[in-house]
């Protein structure tokens, strides 16, 4: 025989320090994963601005059609193979460290890799150009080389100009992934996960389950 039993619900904001941990552990064990969508639109405004062409790839639509996403690659998931990696040529691009200082003006790690690029780029009369690319879940340069009038007038590099301009891409790429944890642990901080739950209005029992 069907029966009712009545059941006393509760927000959040009413459940005890110990039930809400509860209601928190559920909501983490149960999300779908975190929204960087806007680190990586962030990057792709300072690649723009310091002279970084992302490379491209098309990504399926329902409709059958596509469109391009930067060629931005990532892993997060608090393990050891985390990284954080992108694909592009980096060449000079004039007046790139104003526009930055105005884009991101307290963000001192990012304009001392851009001030450190310049420095180099002004060693070679702003014609190097720098070949990026991620390889097995690493950031990795193919190339460095010296542009002139023509494909056929480029020049190779030394050796240490090659390593000078590895560490300053792996240096950008490592800046991203900082980017990328930060935002994923404000996501799962107390502080947000409450924040989406009082959003979404859910309710639990008075042991913090969800109901």
């Amino acid at each position: 025989m069907p029966r009712i039993i009545e059941k006393t619900v509760y927000q959040f904001d009413e459940l005890t320090d110990k039930a809400k941990e509860k209601a928190r552990q559920w909501y983490r064990e149960t999300d779908d994963g975190y929204y960087l969508d806007d680190v990586i639109y962030d990057f792709t405004q300072i690649a723009e601005i310091i002279g970084l062409e992302l490379s491209t790839r098309s990504v399926p639509l329902m409709n059958g059609k596509t469109r391009q996403e930067p060629e931005v690659y990532y892993s997060v998931a608090y393990c050891q193979g985390d990284y954080a990696a992108f694909t592009g040529k980096w060449t000079y691009r004039k007046g790139s460290m104003k526009a930055l200082l105005e884009y991101a003006p307290v963000d001192t790690v990012l304009q001392s890799i851009l001030a450190d690029f310049n420095s180099l780029q002004k060693r070679f009369f702003y014609r190097l150009a720098i070949d990026c690319s991620e390889r097995r879940g690493n950031q990795y340069v193919n190339n460095v080389y010296r542009r002139y009038m023509s494909r056929y007038d480029e020049q190779a590099v030394d050796r240490d100009t090659e390593r000078e301009a590895e560490s300053i891409v792996y240096r950008l790429s490592s800046w991203l992934y900082r980017q990328l944890r930060n935002e994923v642990d404000y996501q799962n901080s107390d502080e947000c996960v409450d924040e989406n739950i009082r959003a979404n209005e859910y309710e639990f029992d008075e042991n913090g389950e969800r109901v």
